[in-house]
């Protein structure tokens, strides 16, 4: 609505109704959120394991192979709910 307004277009009324802003609750948005870190992680093991298997015949070693690959994953995964974790105000407050 402001861009519209900023751009001079009040095709949704001439001033923002900043009740609209939140169309999901806070709950909502963060159990989408850990889940979209979920199915990546999830994909990203499935991609890692199809490459592990068609690099290495033995499953022992595809295995091995996968470890530090694994361990990077999991870091990611656990940076990213870390980061999901903190409040809106600390992600913005480096901007100035």
């Amino acid at each position: 609505q402001s861009f519209l307004i900023d751009h001079g277009m009040t095709l949704l009324g001439a001033e923002p109704n900043w009740r609209l802003g939140a169309i999901l609750p806070a709950d909502a948005l963060f159990l989408l959120e850990m889940g979209s870190v979920l199915i990546g992680f999830i994909a990203s093991l499935a991609v890692l394991r199809r490459i592990a298997d068609n690099t290495h015949e033995d499953g022992r070693m595809a295995t091995r192979a996968m470890a530090p690959w694994l361990a990077l994953l999991a870091l990611i995964a656990v940076l990213a709910v870390a980061l999901f974790t903190l409040p809106m105000e600390m992600r913005g407050m480096m901007a100035g």
